[in-house]
């Protein structure tokens, strides 16, 4: 794995995929919480091929191995899948239970099944210390 000096938290009950751990990269001042799923695999475009015609010559399984990035500055929820492909940009909030794939730019909130972007890093920050909606 990628791991940059710095790294605020990672929750000892996450899940790395072991079929490439240098495909994830995870940057400096990120929180990752408990139970998420590093997932860089994927074994579905087997059966898929395989249902069209397809024929492994060598008897091995198709498949495929993207990376995921954690961007700087980022939180990834309690029981967060993250899916192959995925890069996270910098200051992002990715919600709990979230199942997230693709680029998701800097500053986003992301939520949901599949995860969409509800919000902005910084404005909802601005909010919250206005309010003084939070402890130390």
């Amino acid at each position: 794995m990628n791991l940059e000096d710095g790294i605020t938290y990672i929750c000892p009950d996450v899940y790395f995929d072991s079929a490439d751990y240098s495909a994830i990269t995870i940057q400096k001042g990120v929180t990752i919480s408990r139970e998420v799923l590093f997932l860089v695999h994927d074994y579905s475009i087997h059966t898929a091929m395989v249902n069209v015609g397809w024929n492994s010559q060598n008897g091995k399984t198709a498949h495929f191995i993207k990376p995921i990035n954690v961007g700087k500055d980022s939180f990834v929820g309690a029981r967060v899948t993250l899916l192959p492909g995925t890069e996270i940009g910098e200051n992002c909030i990715i919600g709990a239970g979230s199942i997230v794939k693709g680029i998701i730019p800097a500053n986003s909130i992301v939520i949901g099944i599949p995860a969409r972007i509800i919000g902005d890093t910084r404005e909802w920050a601005k909010k919250k210390i206005k309010e003084k909606d939070w402890v130390l």
